[in-house]
């Protein structure tokens, strides 16, 4: 049980970079919504079957309130862009850069750090691209994180076959 004075962990955001580059686009070239929800996304085709993190990001970042209302931070992203969003990055993702020193933020300790906070591997592995995206969008330097990730599911897939493959050789 929970005390008064731990509080409710981060539930940190997995968006596609894809759909997360054209809504942030769209905000700095002056778009403006009067509301945004799961059907504007699907609406703009910016994000197949990911609406919902799309939106939960959009909240994450404090750019939509839980009603769906554009707020202060939507327009600040118009005005000044990169200096609005490293300042929400080194807010929102506060404790990671507090334990994992800014050289030392490689692909491994960022999934490392994010299952720590309950997700499993493919989770982490796409919150870790997504926080890459907006250290790179915010002008942030991480100098050890890749653009791209090497995926786990794919060397899940290629160690298996590769497994499968061994055991045929020794029965031969």
């Amino acid at each position: 049980m929970k005390t008064a004075n731990q509080t409710k962990a981060v539930k940190y955001p997995y968006a596609r970079i894809g759909a997360m580059g054209k809504l942030m686009e769209s905000i700095r070239d002056g778009w403006k919504p009067s509301q945004v929800d799961v059907n504007l996304i699907k609406t703009l085709a910016v994000a197949s079957s990911k609406e919902r993190e799309v939106l939960q990001t959009l909240k994450f970042i404090g750019a939509v309130d839980t009603s769906g209302a554009t707020t202060e931070v939507w327009d600040q992203l118009k005005q000044e862009y990169r200096r609005t969003l490293a300042h929400i990055v080194r807010e929102k993702y506060s404790d990671l850069f507090n334990q994992i020193p800014v050289k030392l933020i490689t692909q491994d300790s960022v999934v490392n750090y994010f299952m720590k906070t309950g997700t499993g591997v493919d989770t982490a592995e796409y919150q870790g691209i997504l926080f890459g995206w907006f250290c790179r969008e915010a002008g942030i330097e991480v100098p050890n994180l890749p653009e791209s990730f090497e995926r786990a599911r794919f060397g899940k897939k290629k160690y298996a076959s590769n497994k499968r493959a061994k055991k045929a050789d020794n029965q031969k």
